[in-house]
């Protein structure tokens, strides 16, 4: 379900990104919160600020946030390609589209069912498409989400993917097997 907005966003330029993994201190305009249906008491907080998100896993092992945003960060990086910590990846890529293939992008992140796992949100703006765009997926290893920032102005969007795996996804007694779909 997209939720419109009445309020200008904080990012308008996609070179504004950064990424960083402090403690967020900052309200969230919409989000989701879901358990891991393998792993009780594993939970992943996706979250829209500004034209920005926020991602937070929160369980036993792990405690993780990932921010991308404009905000001043203090350990704040410029948005990356790639990035591998413990347990956890995620690249980024900025893509400029032509007009159709962006109104088709649009169209597409629009249509992301209210399955519990994802959040877009508008803005207001000139013309269609002013978008942030978040999805999970669990899987036995762990969380995945991927984000849409998009600028139409620019006909640009700034993808990305995360994961974070769970260390006990891995030893025998969880279950968890190669080769094991994503729900």
């Amino acid at each position: 379900m997209i939720q419109r907005l009445d309020i200008t966003p904080v990012d308008t330029r996609p070179e504004q990104l950064k990424l960083s993994h402090e403690p967020a201190d900052v309200e969230a305009l919409a989000s989701v919160e879901i358990e891991h249906p393998d792993f009780p008491g594993n939970f992943l907080r996706l979250a829209v600020i500004g034209a920005s998100h926020i991602a937070t896993v929160s369980g036993p092992e792990v405690t993780m946030t990932e921010e991308v945003s404009g905000r001043p960060r203090p350990k704040a990086i410029d948005l990356p390609e790639g990035a591998i910590g413990y347990m956890y990846d995620f690249t980024s890529a900025v893509k400029l589209f032509n007009e159709e293939a962006f109104a088709e992008l649009v169209s597409r992140l629009s249509a992301w069912e209210d399955d519990g796992f994802s959040v877009v949100v508008e803005f207001p703006g000139d013309g269609p498409g002013h978008l942030t765009a978040l999805r999970a997926a669990a899987s036995i290893y762990g969380w995945s989400w991927e984000t849409w920032h998009l600028y139409p102005a620019q006909r640009v969007a700034v993808e990305t993917h995360s994961n974070q795996l769970f260390k006990h996804a891995f030893e025998p007694e969880s279950g968890g097997q190669a080769g094991d779909e994503d729900r």
